[in-house]
C-alpha cells in the first residue's frame, strides 16, 4: 500500500526500473514485514524495552517452521 508514481503505473510500453527507499514506524511493540524480492524476507522489528531479542529470535523461530508447513503442504 506504498503510493507509486503515476508514470509507472500509466506507461506500458517502457519497463523502468525505479530504486524507493522507506521509513516505517509503528505505534505497536512489535511489527512483522514480508517482502518478495528473489527470495521471501521476513522482517521482525520491535521495541528493545518490551522485548528481549532472545523472544523475538525463538518467535522467528516458530514462524519459520509454520511458514516452511504451509509451502510444504498448501491444502
Amino acid at each position: 500500500n506504498y503510493p507509486l508514481d503515476q508514470k509507472i503505473l500509466t506507461n506500458k510500453n517502457r519497463i523502468a526500473l525505479n530504486s524507493y527507499s522507506t521509513f516505517e514506524m509503528t505505534n505497536y511493540g512489535l511489527s512483522i514485514s514480508i517482502s518478495l524480492h528473489k527470495d521471501i524476507e521476513i522482517c521482525f522489528s520491535y521495541n528493545e524495552q518490551l522485548y528481549e531479542s532472545s523472544k523475538i529470535e525463538r518467535l522467528a523461530q516458530h514462524f519459520t517452521i509454520i511458514a516452511e508447513a504451509v509451502i510444504k503442504n498448501p491444502h
